[in-house]
């Protein structure tokens, strides 16, 4: 539902750590003839595949993703503990680090992270593969198949092929939340649980929609979506101007206090962001 920027810096950790670690522990040269089967020249740019040449893979050329060399590598040394790596210290932490993503891309109500027990660090989140590697095992790193996900949305994924991958870069237009009313329907006589969100998906975020149970999970906030709709009736663009003029605080600080942070690094680390921005504008 919201869209993951994998920087470059990220994407030459990633592939640089797989390389070194396929030198060290697999055949090099066998892999190499697995990933030309699919088309490539060369094992680095395989991990970096896109979601479309994934997408077709899985269609056109399932056979060709069966080799275990990555999935092995995924589990034994990427998502083995904070103390195992792939090369270099890198792993699924230095990973989730780098991404800076700390909102559930599936569905903007989650908040990942890693937490320090005893001295050991724990991820609070999983990280999904979006083809799934029992299926496609060949895919276990390609960088643009590691979705960081909740616990809720990837106990309900599971080996589901949902239809839309966050890393694609369209991912949040395909999404647009809506208040689910009756026509007509007086805001101030209804009682804020009835005051539901709906989701109007295209392109693939259908069957994420559905496989996830995003409407379901959305109606727990139907309060929140009252109070929403209840402050853009009361607080227009004019009414804002308004009250800056009378000295109540700048546009954003009483946008912030009304719908919620402004600041963009605030808001990337606020959940249901999308659902504000949607529902209100802001």
């Amino acid at each position: 539902m919201i869209g993951i920027v994998v920087s470059p810096e990220l994407v030459e950790i990633h592939t640089g750590a797989v390389m070194k670690r396929v030198k060290k522990s697999y055949d090099e040269k066998q892999i190499l003839a697995c990933v030309k089967q699919l088309g490539k020249d060369s094992i680095e740019d395989f991990v970096k595949a896109d979601v479309e040449e994934m997408r077709r893979w899985t269609k056109e050329q399932p056979a060709d993703l069966q080799f275990d060399s990555f999935r092995l590598m995924y589990t034994r040394f990427f998502s083995n503990g904070a103390e195992n790596n792939v090369a270099d210290g890198y792993n699924a932490y230095m990973f989730l680090k780098k991404l800076d993503v700390t909102v559930c891309p599936y569905c903007d109500d989650e908040y990942l992270g890693v937490v320090d027990i005893d001295g050991k660090q724990r991820r609070t989140c999983e990280i999904d593969h979006f083809f799934p590697k029992s299926r496609y095992p060949a895919l276990a790193m390609c960088i643009y198949n590691l979705v960081p996900s909740g616990q809720s949305c990837n106990g309900l994924k599971m080996e589901w092929e949902i239809g839309a991958n966050p890393h694609e870069t369209m991912i949040e237009s395909w999404t647009h939340l809506f208040p689910d009313l009756p026509v007509g329907q007086l805001l101030e006589l209804m009682e804020p649980s009835e005051c539901r969100v709906g989701f109007h998906a295209t392109n693939g975020m259908e069957g994420n929609v559905d496989k996830l149970a995003l409407e379901q999970r959305y109606e727990r906030h139907a309060p929140e979506v009252h109070r929403l709709l209840m402050n853009l009736q009361r607080y227009s663009k004019e009414k804002i101007e308004e009250l800056v003029k009378m000295g109540f605080g700048t546009s954003d600080e009483i946008i912030s206090s009304n719908f919620g942070p402004q600041n963009p690094d605030e808001k990337k680390k606020a959940l249901r962001q999308k659902m504000l921005r949607d529902l209100t504008g802001y």
